[in-house]
Formats: structure tokens, C-alpha cells, sequence
């Protein structure tokens, strides 16, 4: 028991050391593994750290484009990653290969930023050779270092060189300059983040220079861009100033490129500003021949679809006013390099006005042909109006004023549409013609002033026309732009052309309306020509008329002086009925004398020589009573009541007796030829400021206005059915007047009777004393 109580107390004790033993060894074990966890866990918080900073650099370097800024904080983490003293970054130049430069730069003895060396040599090589990174005992003795300033006069200078590549080509080198030791070297979990610094420095600066390149992209794009707007903003200055209208437009879409205000002029519509070239398609385009334009007959579809080339092609265009112009259009595709149309340019040349004047001038000519192929004026106008529809209007009138009767009558009339004929000649039936009626073709023959209306206002002619039936047809035709111009000749109006356009739709301009106004000057010319042809006829016919009358009045005096003479030569009469005879051959030798010195006065008045007459002072009361009496038996003849108011006491005139004495008598007898029986004429002389007025009045028939001239031309007299004279007096009494220094004048109404009247200069004497008086 003893025994077995000792070895459980030897064991407790062996025990009990063991334990301490242990314990001791756990404790030991213990602080050694505290140790290392320490260590360890500060190994990885500074891993943690170094991470962390990693990532804070790696997100720096992503929201920053500014290089320096981006290598200054990798180069930086470089040197703190590996505890050394400094750190660079070199790159080979972009624009130079055989150079490199240093970039960034931090810490003591670290070459200048900007630095520039031979490529050949440089730490950039180093790092391109085979390897990796290349641990460097002292940087400025190895051959990589040479040329630059590193380090510094107190040591080696050793450096760890870590190539910075990209897609396998090395862009440059990371230098980090490590502490001078014996032997240095760089951990290798600081070599693995160097590495990553060093792949996010070549993706720094690989990223640098893509930004470099899309700055300098940008820029070329940029320059070329204006560039493309400078020579764009030429050519559209180029285009916007050339005399023809240019339209471009694109193949693909119809779009219009570009377009001028000259084409904007000539279509008189914004064509320039529209979008694509289906806005073309509202305008109505014809061929020469009238037939109208479809759209794959269009010159810029035909160059666009087909690449066809036009070459000045004509085409008629309703502008955008609703007028009708002529363009001349050339178009040509625009081709790629692959011949592929991509657009094409049309130009159009507004050739209205110069069509116009070629068919304007046609239309003279052929007018012209007209109006000389015939002496026949109405025939002639008839194809005056043919001629004129349809180029120029879609209806043509002409009408003729005829003044006797107060009235203008249609002579030729014309019409486009033959199925509106019914409708004109209905309007013809119904037509206002009187002069003085309210219709513009009275108004212009009126006035002689042409009436101009380019758009015709349909709502006035629903209110100025008052009759119904004329209002309805005229509606029914719908003229659209009229002109009416009057026939003028001298100061004579003739008649009035008119022409309308209707159902064709176009618009006379000014062009038209002038060419128009050379037409009825033309047309005025010929009328007048045909009518003074038709008087030359009649005057021939009356000369021959009056010769034969002549004739016969000279035959008779001629045969009763032949008669008488041989009857007193054969018989021996007794000198009572000798002197009778005598008496007679007196009267008809004075009677051929008159008629030959009428003729003479007439040839000499004809040829503008002066007549022969003596002036003197004369008694103008006995002038009057003296002629009055001459006529009272003629006058008693034709129960005419003969009234004479010639007073003493007025001023003497200056006349030569006898012609005076004849002007009168030409009157009075006229006024007793003229007068109906038992009618009055009054003859009388009064003083006036410009001298004395001698006057004859009766109760004739009075003078048209048209004929107050024609009067007074030789051997013409006021209606042809009754001879009385051979129609001399008047032109004679009137130059007689002239030459006294007065004048003669008529003042007439049909149905009212005439009145001649003369003025006389009052005797020098007469003159005289009224002035002393």
C-alpha cells in the first residue's frame, strides 16, 4: 500500500512537471504563433492598404484626361509601393521613335520632366528586351542610364526598370529608384503591384495617346467640317449669284439640296425653300406643242432615274401667280466614284420675255402680210382675229365705231373653244353697242384711253352689269384677263380691239399688253389706209364726176358764145336785138371765166401759193348788203325769208372787195341750195375782239361732226345724190379768209341747221382811230 501511495505521488510529481512542461511549450508555442498572426495580419492590412490604393489610383486615373496629372499619381504609388526613394516614367515619343522623353517624375536625383534622349540607349530599350522587369545595380553607370542626370554624387543609385507595354509593343519604361543598400532587392508582392501599376501606366498612357488621337481626329474632322461648310457656303454663294435658276437634289430621297433665289424669281413661288422635289409636282408643265408634261417626262426625273442629259429643253410653266412663262432647262446627273447617280443639278433660264418678242414679232409679220394682202378692211381684220386666237387670246373682237349713227358694230370676231360659240354670238346679239353705253368697248372708243385689267374681277361684273341675261352669259364664258385698246389713227378712234383670255387659264402681263397696242396701231393704220384708199377711189371718181361737169358747164357758154356769134355774123339784126346777143355772150364769157378762175384759185390754194387779192378799207355793212342782195331774187324763188343786220357805224375791214364779195356769195348760196323751202337764212356782220365776224346761218340739215372738214376740200360735197356745184366754193372762201389774215369756221348739228362764219382784220386806219379813241 505504501509502496503503490509513493508511485501514485512519484507519478502526481513526474505529472505535474510534465504539465508545466507543456504548458510552458503552449505558452512558447503560443506567442510564437501570436507572432506571426500579427505579422501576418499586418502583412495583409498593408496588402489591403496597398489594394485599396490601387483601386483609389485605378479610379483616379478613370475620371481624369489630364496625362500629367494621371502619370504624376502612378508614379508616385510606384515609389511608395516599393519604398523607394523616387521613381520616372519614360515614353518613346509619338511622333519620333528614335526618341524618348520623360513624362513624370518624383522624388531626389530623378531626371527633368520633358527630358529628351536618343531612343538608342534609353531605359525604353532596356525594358524591350527579353525579361520583363530588369533589377539595375546602379542606374547611372549601367549603359540605359547614360545622357541622363540620375542620382547623385554620394552612392549607387540602383533601380528596378519595368517595361510598360501594350498589345505586345512597348510604349516605355517605369523606373523606380530604390533605396541604396548593399543588395537591393524589391518583395515580391510589391513587384506584383508594381507590375499592375506599370499595366495601368501603359493603359494610361495607350489611353492617352487614343485621346490624343481622337483630339487630333476630332480636330482634322473639325477642320475639314469647315472646310466642307467654307466651300459649301461658296457654292451656295456661287449659285445664289448666277442669272439662271439652279435646283440640286439628292438621288436617294428626292431632297433638295440647295436652290436660288433667281428660280424662286422665274416660278414666282419659294421652289428654293421646299424640301423635296414632289413640291414640283403642283405646277402644270406643257410641251411647245400644248400637250402637258408627265411626271416621268420631267427633265430632273428623266436625269435622276435614267441619267439622261438635257440640253436646253423648252417647256411652258404656270407660275405660281397663276401666269404662264417659258423656261429653257438643262439637267445633269451628279455621279459618284462608282458611277452611281447621287443627285443631280438642273439650271432653268426664265425665257418668257424673249419668247413673247419672238412670237410677238412673228405675230407682226404675219399681221403685217395681212394687213397689206388686202385694201378691204373688215375681210382684213376678220384674219387679224384669226391671227390672234389662239396665241393670244382665247376670244377676239374688233368692232368700228360709226359716229352718223352713234353705234359700233362688230366686224370680225373670234373664239378658242368652239364649244362656248353659241354663247358668243348670243352675247354679240345682246350686246350694249351704242356709243354712250356702259361696256368697256364704248368707254374706249370713247375716250380713246386702252383699258388694261389683268385679273378680271368676276365679282364687279356680277354688280356693274345690269342687264341679267348680258351678266349670265359673261359668267358663262368667265374671262380671266382682258385688254381692250382702241384703233387710233391721228386723232381719229376708229373702232376697239379686244381680246380676253378665258378658258385656258393664262394672264396677260405688260409684255403682252404693249404687243398688243402695236397690233391695233397696226391694225388702226390698216383701216385707215383701206378708208383713205376707198376716198382716193371716190375722189377720182368725183374729179372725173366734176371734169365731166366742168366740161359741160364750159360747153355750154362756149356753144351760146358759137351760136351767137355765127347768128350775128350770117344775119344782119337790127342794133336793139344786136345788143341782146351781145348781152348774152357777155354773161357766158364771164361765166367760163369764173369757172376757170375758180379752178385756178383751187390749183394755186392746192399748191400752197397765195392768191392773188388787193386790200383796202371797206365799208363791211356794205359788203353784207351788197352780197344779201345779190340772193334776195333766189332766195324769193325757194320762199326762203332772207334776214341782213349789217349797222352803219362799225369799223372798216381791211378786204379786197371782190374776193370778200365772193366768199360771201359761195355762202349764201350754199345757205340757199341747202335751205328747204320756206325756211330762213341770216346773214349778219358784228364786231368782235379779234376783228369783225361776218356770218351766214340757215335752217339746213346740218353737218355731221365727221364731215365739218371734208367740206372744205375741193370738189367734195355733203351727199352725192344731188349735184348742185362742183364742190370748189368752200375751199376757195376759206383760203381767201386765210390770206386776209382771218379765218373761216362752221359751227353745225345734224337737224339743226349751219352757221358760217369769217373774221376780217379791221383797216389800219379803223385800227387807228380805235386806239385814239
Amino acid at each position: 500500500m505504501i509502496t503503490q501511495s509513493g508511485q501514485i505521488a512519484r507519478m502526481r510529481r513526474v505529472l505535474v512537471g510534465a504539465a508545466g512542461v507543456v504548458a510552458l511549450l503552449a505558452a512558447l508555442v503560443a506567442a510564437l504563433y501570436g507572432e506571426r498572426n500579427r505579422r501576418l495580419t499586418e502583412t495583409l492590412a498593408l496588402r489591403a492598404e496597398q489594394e485599396a490604393s490601387l483601386r483609389k489610383i485605378a479610379a483616379n486615373l478613370t475620371a481624369t484626361e489630364d496625362l500629367p496629372t494621371a502619370l504624376h499619381l502612378l508614379v508616385q504609388a510606384a515609389a511608395a509601393t516599393a519604398g523607394a526613394e523616387a521613381a520616372y516614367i519614360e515614353r518613346v515619343v509619338v511622333d519620333d521613335a528614335k526618341t524618348a522623353e520623360v513624362m513624370a517624375a518624383v522624388g531626389p536625383g530623378v531626371p527633368p520632366v520633358g527630358a529628351r534622349h536618343p531612343y538608342r540607349g534609353s531605359v525604353t530599350e532596356a525594358a524591350a528586351g527579353p525579361g520583363g522587369a530588369r533589377l539595375v545595380a546602379d542606374l547611372r553607370s549601367d549603359g540605359c542610364g547614360e545622357g541622363l542626370r540620375i542620382g547623385g554624387p554620394e552612392g549607387p543609385c540602383p533601380a528596378l526598370i519595368l517595361p510598360l507595354r501594350h498589345n505586345g509593343s512597348v510604349q516605355g519604361a517605369l523606373v523606380v529608384m530604390l533605396r541604396r543598400r548593399a543588395a537591393p532587392t524589391v518583395p515580391e508582392g510589391a513587384l506584383r503591384r508594381l507590375r499592375v501599376l506599370a499595366s495601368l501606366t501603359s493603359l494610361t498612357l495607350w489611353r492617352a495617346a487614343l485621346f490624343q488621337r481622337e483630339r487630333e481626329a476630332r480636330k482634322e474632322a473639325a477642320r475639314l467640317m469647315e472646310l466642307a461648310e467654307s466651300k459649301r457656303r461658296l457654292l451656295e454663294a456661287v449659285v445664289q449669284q448666277m442669272p439662271a435658276g439652279v435646283l440640286i437634289v439628292e438621288a436617294s430621297s428626292g431632297r433638295i439640296l440647295m436652290g436660288n433665289r433667281q428660280l424662286d424669281r422665274i416660278a414666282r413661288a419659294p421652289l428654293s425653300r421646299a424640301e423635296h422635289i414632289e413640291r414640283y409636282g403642283s405646277f402644270k408643265v406643257w410641251h411647245p406643242d400644248g400637250r402637258e408634261y408627265t411626271r416621268r417626262e420631267l427633265p430632273l426625273v428623266r436625269c435622276l432615274e435614267a441619267g439622261e442629259v438635257i440640253e436646253a429643253e423648252v417647256l411652258d410653266i404656270e407660275r405660281g401667280d397663276g401666269t404662264r412663262g417659258t423656261v429653257r432647262v438643262s439637267a445633269a446627273p451628279v455621279r459618284d466614284e462608282r458611277g452611281d447617280i447621287v443627285a443631280a443639278v438642273a439650271t432653268f433660264y426664265d425665257i418668257t420675255r424673249q419668247r413673247k418678242l419672238e412670237r410677238g414679232l412673228q405675230l407682226l409679220g404675219e399681221a403685217g402680210r395681212v394687213f397689206s394682202s388686202s385694201l378691204d378692211h373688215e375681210a382684213t381684220l376678220r384674219s387679224v382675229v384669226h391671227l390672234m386666237v389662239p396665241d393670244m387670246a382665247d376670244w377676239c373682237t374688233i368692232h368700228l365705231a360709226d359716229p352718223e349713227r352713234g353705234v359700233t358694230y362688230a366686224v370680225a370676231t373670234a373664239y378658242a373653244d368652239e364649244m362656248k360659240a353659241a354663247l358668243h354670238e348670243e352675247l354679240e346679239r345682246r350686246f350694249a353697242y351704242g356709243l354712250k353705253a356702259v361696256q368697256p368697248i364704248a368707254d374706249v372708243i370713247r375716250t380713246g384711253e386702252p383699258r388694261f385689267t389683268p385679273d378680271v374681277d368676276i365679282a364687279e361684273i356680277e354688280r356693274s352689269v345690269p342687264d341679267a341675261a348680258v351678266r349670265d352669259l359673261v359668267l358663262q364664258i368667265r374671262p380671266r384677263s382682258g385688254m381692250v385698246l382702241p384703233l387710233r389713227a391721228g386723232d381719229r378712234v376708229l373702232g376697239a380691239l379686244a381680246l380676253a383670255y378665258a378658258e385656258s387659264g393664262r394672264r396677260y402681263d405688260q409684255d403682252d399688253f404693249e404687243l398688243a397696242k402695236e397690233l391695233a396701231l397696226r391694225a388702226a393704220l390698216a383701216v385707215r389706209n383701206a378708208q383713205l384708199y376707198q376716198e382716193a377711189r371716190e375722189a377720182l371718181r368725183v374729179r372725173e364726176e366734176v371734169l365731166a361737169i366742168v366740161s359741160h358747164d364750159l360747153r355750154n357758154p362756149v356753144h351760146t358764145v358759137e351760136m351767137t356769134a355765127e347768128m350775128l355774123t350770117e344775119l344782119r339784126l337790127p342794133p336793139e336785138e344786136q345788143a341782146v346777143h351781145l348781152e348774152a355772150i357777155l354773161r357766158a364769157t364771164r361765166q367760163m371765166d369764173r369757172l376757170t378762175q375758180d379752178l385756178l384759185d383751187v390749183t394755186r390754194i392746192q399748191a400752197g401759193k397765195p392768191l392773188s387779192i388787193e386790200p383796202r378799207a371797206e365799208s363791211p355793212a356794205r359788203l353784207v348788203r351788197e352780197a344779201a342782195d345779190a340772193f334776195r331774187a333766189a332766195a324769193r324763188e325757194k320762199h326762203l325769208r332772207l334776214e341782213v343786220s349789217a349797222p352803219e357805224g362799225l369799223p372798216d375791214a381791211h378786204a379786197d372787195p371782190q374776193r370778200i364779195h365772193q366768199v360771201l356769195s359761195n355762202l349764201l348760196s350754199n345757205a340757199v341750195k341747202f335751205t328747204p323751202e320756206h325756211g330762213v337764212i341770216r346773214v349778219w356782220v358784228e364786231l368782235t375782239p379779234e376783228g369783225l365776224r361776218f356770218a351766214v346761218q340757215d335752217s339746213g340739215p346740218g353737218i355731221a361732226p365727221e364731215d365739218i372738214e371734208r367740206i372744205f376740200q375741193p370738189f367734195w360735197q355733203v351727199g352725192r345724190t344731188k349735184r348742185l356745184g362742183i364742190g370748189l366754193g368752200l375751199g376757195i372762201a376759206r383760203g381767201i379768209v386765210e390770206q386776209h389774215g382771218g379765218r373761216l369756221h362752221v359751227d353745225s348739228r345734224p337737224g339743226a341747221g349751219s352757221t358760217f362764219w369769217f373774221t376780217l382784220p379791221l383797216a389800219r386806219e379803223s385800227r387807228g382811230g380805235r386806239r385814239a379813241a
